[in-house]
């Protein structure tokens, strides 16, 4: 067992015991009891005469055993029989996925089998099984990531999910996010100031060893679309589930949101999240049936100016085209991408979104017109800049840079859906109090 990690100006990071002149990283390694991790480790065997600094990692959970002697009624979210009963159900409590297209599951007694196969980039597949703890791991798991569930340790590289985990009441189980600027859920931030959630770094090779040094069941990471860029196939070299979430590359808002149900099924919270879906869903289906009789529908772009002569915006096939349409706009970039990062050159926008009605602008990172004109001159001749047509995202952001709708909005597509309506037609949202979306003034 290990009781903190350090950071070295190398840019090394390992679980160490309380040293900091000097370390061997190989027992530690074998504690962690992954073969794969203590080869990386053994490769790694060093003395240090730099400085270093000490980073605490929480202790591990060892769930206790309970005599689970008939099928449990619901499924074991903090405990694990103790024999396994062949035969037995140990998932009464099942997901159920309608509207997702890049992830499945499917439930053999006392283990689950999950693919993740994103319908975009590599489309490769990834494919785990899930392991009740306490139960033996099937032969069919010879050929993917196996993850004993629950899981007691997590690690979080994509901020969007936060709100999600939060709702399933698993916050106290991360012990790792990648940087706490874009956070904004109070749990997390109240978890990090405890020193039970370190900051592991970006999606880079050097957070590898920053994610080891926590020593995690699994890390939840961004999925790219350009292979280099993946993180989670690093992961999985050193022995640790790294778990590519795709919910950007879905079709519909509805689908996106129900990666909230892929997130459970790591902490047999079933239920929890399908509770949570079904609200979110009722909500969303009865705001869209709102919307959908508006005999004008305003055209509408998104996104961003990144740079002095390219827009970023949502594909014209991604999940945000869909919410414009549901909320009674029209999304003018009808590209078919089902990106969340279109780039497209300047003129071709000031063509496409000078008449547009409406700009819903994302993070852009002020609230004042005056302060975007400084930073992108050439939106003064921009059609919705010069009517007063803007509204931005950034309502309600933190001095860290953090916005709710960055860690809320995967799960909540009903509110969003409730600002977009109320902003293209107000008379469909009378006394609308915006969560996400105010005026650029």
């Amino acid at each position: 067992m290990f009781s903190s990690t350090v950071r070295c100006d190398a840019g090394i990071v390992a679980p160490v015991a309380n040293v900091c002149d000097g370390w061997s990283l190989r027992a530690a390694a074998v504690a962690m009891g992954r073969r794969a991790v203590a080869a990386v480790a053994i490769g790694l065997t060093m003395s240090a005469a730099s400085a270093c600094r000490h980073v605490d990692a929480v202790a591990p959970v060892t769930w206790p055993v309970a005599d689970v002697t008939r099928p449990p009624a619901s499924n074991l979210t903090d405990r694990c029989p103790a024999a396994h009963a062949a035969g037995t159900d140990y998932f009464p409590e099942k997901a159920v996925v309608r509207h997702a297209g890049a992830f499945t599951v499917t439930y053999h007694g006392h283990y689950k089998v999950v693919e993740i196969a994103p319908h975009i980039g590599e489309g490769g597949t990834t494919r785990f099984v899930l392991v009740q703890c306490g139960t033996p791991v099937p032969h069919i798991a010879r050929d993917a990531h196996v993850v004993t569930v629950p899981v007691t340790r997590a690690v979080l590289t994509k901020p969007e999910l936060a709100q999600a985990l939060d709702q399933l009441g698993v916050v106290d189980r991360l012990v790792g996010v990648d940087s706490m600027r874009p956070i904004a859920t109070p749990s997390f931030i109240d978890r990090h100031r405890r020193g039970l959630m370190q900051e592991v770094g970006s999606g880079t090779h050097s957070s590898i060893e920053m994610a080891m040094g926590v020593a995690p069941d699994v890390v939840f990471t961004f999925y790219s679309a350009f292979a280099d860029a993946n993180m989670h196939p690093k992961l999985l070299d050193v022995g640790i589930a790294g778990v590519p979430v795709a919910d950007h590359f879905e079709a519909t808002p509805l689908g996106r949101a129900e990666w909230v149900k892929l997130l459970a099924l790591f902490f047999n919270a079933e239920r929890s999240a399908t509770t949570m879906f079904e609200d979110v869903e009722a909500r969303y289906t009865a705001l869209r049936t709102r919307a959908a009789g508006v005999a004008h529908r305003p055209a509408v772009i998104l996104g961003w100016p990144s740079t002095r002569i390219e827009w970023a915006l949502n594909g014209g096939s991604n999940y945000a085209a869909r919410l414009v349409a549901d909320a009674g706009g029209r999304y003018v970039w009808d590209s078919p991408s089902m990106r969340s990062l279109d780039l497209a050159p300047f003129e071709r926008i000031f063509d496409l979104g000078g008449t547009t009605d409406v700009w819903l602008g994302r993070s852009l990172g002020t609230t004042s017109r005056d302060r975007l004109l400084a930073q992108s001159p050439q939106l003064t001749r921009f059609g919705p800049v010069a009517r007063g047509a803007v509204w931005t995202d950034d309502k309600g952001r933190l001095p860290s840079g953090a916005t709710p709708i960055s860690v809320e909005a995967l799960g909540r597509p009903d509110l969003v859906l409730a600002d977009m309506i109320a902003i293209l037609h107000p008379d469909l949202m009378p006394g609308h109090t915006s969560r996400y979306y105010e005026p650029l003034q």
